[in-house]
């Protein structure tokens, strides 16, 4: 809303409303480009072993040539023999089971599930064998697309338990 005495101006042409919007497009597009490169360089500092205090004032350039080295000397994921290495899916694509790309996030965070579980077997594998009571539960079972959401087994209204408080 317009300043009460304010004479109203014409609309603007597109000519002169691109003049006035192409600067601060920029500014835009340089701010994201400068959070993400600060956002690069608090986490490639760690993962080269360098100390951030000492690498306060680093430019683009040489923040994008050690991401760029880090990622060279990462070894590539493991592959079969004689396939080639793996790609990265799409953006905004999921691995679903058994790899496959899905949309579906309860599928994506099964999938998920058994793959950090798998990793972490990989990880463990030469310790001993944990009781089952110390043993990471299964992931939830799939629930009906169409089933009605189970109403709580605990009323939301029960009596509140007196909070502990050390003093």
């Amino acid at each position: 809303m317009s300043p009460p005495g304010a004479v109203p101006q014409p609309p603007r042409r597109p000519a002169e409303l691109r003049k006035t919007l192409k600067p601060l497009l920029e500014k835009r597009r340089r701010a994201r480009i400068n959070e993400s490169l600060n956002q690069l360089k608090t986490l490639i500092l760690p993962l080269v072993c360098k100390d951030s205090s000492l690498y306060s004032k680093l430019e683009k350039a040489d923040i994008l040539e050690m991401t760029v080295q880090f990622l060279r000397e990462v070894p590539a994921a493991p592959s079969a023999p004689g396939e080639p290495p793996s790609r990265p899916p799409p953006a905004g694509a999921r691995p679903g089971a058994h790899g496959r790309l899905s949309a579906e996030p309860s599928e994506s965070f099964r999938a998920g599930y058994r793959a950090c579980l798998a990793g972490l077997g990989a990880l463990l594998a030469p310790a001993p064998p944990l009781p089952p009571r110390h043993r990471l539960p299964e992931p939830p079972p799939p629930a009906h697309p169409k089933a009605a959401p189970s109403p709580p087994a605990v009323p939301l209204c029960a009596a509140p338990t007196p909070l502990w408080r050390p003093w």
